[in-house]
């Protein structure tokens, strides 16, 4: 994955005269306004069917102005924690040392209806507006641990997700930023019946499932500086399915 990262700081101060005394030094502070932009390569299952795997290359993007966020979600972790790195438009409400809380939006698009590589027929799921809540807790330098749930707005059958995921920040190489994740995700019975549940079909009973885990993910990152406004930033994740969503046929 490539990404171009370019910062917007503050306007040159005018020139002093050759007698005014020099300023103390000032502080560095982060700049308001960051941007990043690039791409983002995939190797990933099909949004509702779990047995194919499809490459794909996708714009990716995150923009920040003081505690406003919007972006996609692969990017959003350069500007905080796994816990308020989701996609759509959010705003950290509270920015403590050692925590963090926020709310956001974003747009799901949902999933159609269709022939999973087994055979069985997915759910429609329609597209919808879902809220997000998240807290994030950084008991040292190096850990960290969010918890965050989203809602669907328009009650289109997206039901209630909830997560929890451990950050490690590990040890740094000379150029380079390393940091690994481990979490649990859980659905209630209208996100996992939605997402997991099939239709019935010639030979196949429907399968409606309530609620439960869905899926344990790990990932790791890294990323390296290439100059002021360049890097390469990269991640690896893997995961597994869970209770009523590994039962299903459509993940055969």
């Amino acid at each position: 994955m490539l990404a171009c990262l370019w910062l917007v700081g503050p306007l040159p101060t005018p020139a002093r005269a050759a007698d005014e005394p020099a300023p103390p030094p000032a502080v560095e502070e982060a700049p308001k306004l960051q941007q990043v932009l690039g791409l983002s390569l995939q190797y990933a299952p099909l949004r509702g069917d779990a047995g194919v795997q499809r490459w794909s290359l996708q714009p990716a993007w995150a923009t920040r102005y003081g505690r406003f966020r919007a972006g996609s979600s692969r990017f959003g972790s350069l500007f905080g924690s796994a816990a308020d790195a989701g996609s759509g438009a959010s705003a950290l409400l509270v920015d403590d040392p050692h925590w963090r809380a926020g709310i956001g939006l974003r747009l799901d698009n949902g999933q159609s209806s269709g022939a999973a590589a087994s055979g069985a027929v997915t759910r429609e799921v329609q597209r919808t507006v879902r809220v997000r809540g998240y807290l994030s807790v950084q008991p040292s330098a190096d850990w960290s641990l969010g918890v965050a749930a989203t809602q669907d707005m328009l009650g289109r059958g997206g039901g209630t997700v909830l997560s929890v995921d451990v950050g490690r920040a590990l040890p740094e190489w000379p150029g380079e930023r390393w940091g690994a994740s481990a979490g649990l995700t859980w659905g209630d019975a209208r996100y996992v019946g939605g997402r997991h549940g099939t239709l019935a079909s010639p030979g196949r009973a429907a399968y409606a499932p309530g609620a439960g885990w869905v899926d344990a993910h790990l990932g790791v990152g890294a990323n390296w500086p290439l100059g002021a406004r360049w890097m390469v930033w990269c991640q690896a994740g893997l995961s597994r399915l869970l209770g009523p969503a590994a039962d299903s046929p459509a993940s055969g």
